[in-house]
């Protein structure tokens, strides 16, 4: 079973507020799945960069993650009227279940209160090829 926890988040509330500048990632370790959300990062590679999750190989043209950890999706978020909205995927990482853009909604409501945003609902609508990760995991 895994465990859904927050990883790291930079992001104003007014570009929350305002669109979808704010990209994030979902890394693994082991069990553990951890989102990391950043605003107008460049893209998700440079989100996971941000957090220091790895680095992105030119020559291979890969994502090298750091030992023990393992990308595991993206996708974009955003905040409208007391509704956080987590859909999309990533073109780089692929994209994370719906069910567990759900799970991962309810662990930014903490993190985001205490940027003054109240998370009234939660709606998640990913979309795109299912990270390697989550096949694995059992999803389709």
């Amino acid at each position: 079973m895994l465990t859904y926890r927050f990883g790291g988040l930079d992001v104003k509330p007014e570009t929350l507020r305002n669109f979808f500048g704010v990209d994030f990632v979902v890394c693994s370790e082991s069990d553990i799945v951890f989102i990391y959300a950043k605003e107008f990062a460049g893209g998700h590679v440079k989100v996971a960069e941000a957090f220091g999750l790895g680095v992105y190989n030119d020559a291979s043209k890969e994502f090298v993650a750091q030992e023990g950890k393992r990308m595991a999706g993206g996708g974009a978020l955003g905040f409208d009227d007391g509704e956080l909205t987590l859909k999309y995927h990533s073109a780089h990482f692929d994209a994370i279940p719906t069910e567990a853009a759900q799970q991962f909604g309810e662990v930014l409501k903490p993190e985001l209160k205490k940027m003054g945003i109240q998370v009234d609902r939660i709606s998640a609508c990913t979309s795109g090829k299912l990270a390697t990760f989550w096949l694995e995991q059992g999803y389709q």
